[in-house]
């Protein structure tokens, strides 16, 4: 098995996308970690996913991630569970909008590979709080020496839920 350096953790978007004009576009794979992930990967880095989608979700959708290079443990197809589903609207004026349709499980410690754990980096993508103070914490208690990034776009930013944001 490879040995991963930098470990993105956060959720993957199965998004639909509305234009300003109205035409549609989608389902595309979305989000920090599918982007992030995919650039690291074809940058060469030795690099892991930690995501959990439910076991429906499409091969095709996530396939930049699944042909990018990246070490694939930590991408969990799990019974039962949802995949992020949701709509991102812009609008003419230049906003935008986003809202979820379903929202997967948030990522917890235990589902990391257990020898992702000695990655040098840990970078979260988040985007709706998906990875909890717990699960943060003790990936800080088991790697002291690690450096945990954060992507600060989901810590209460435009994508996070209102509900999530308390």
């Amino acid at each position: 098995t490879m040995s991963v350096d930098i470990v993105a953790m956060g959720y993957l978007f199965n998004e639909r996308i509305v234009w300003p004009d109205g035409k549609e576009q989608g389902p595309v794979l979305g989000s920090t970690a599918s982007y992030g992930s995919v650039a690291l990967g074809r940058l060469g880095a030795k690099a892991g996913i930690v995501s959990v989608v439910g076991e429906e979700t499409s091969r095709k959708l996530l396939s930049p991630i699944l042909e990018c290079g990246i070490d694939l443990r930590g991408l969990e197809f799990r019974k039962g569970a949802s995949e992020v589903c949701n709509v991102l609207r812009y609008f003419p004026d230049g906003t935008k909008e986003l809202k979820y349709l379903k929202i997967s499980p948030a990522i917890q410690y235990e589902d990391i590979p257990e020898d992702y754990l000695d990655a040098k980096v840990f970078h979260l993508c988040l985007v709706d709080y998906e990875v909890p103070l717990e699960t943060i914490g003790k990936i800080r208690r088991r790697s002291p020496g690690a450096l945990i990034t954060a992507d600060l776009g989901g810590a209460g930013g435009a994508h996070s839920r209102e509900e999530t944001r308390s």
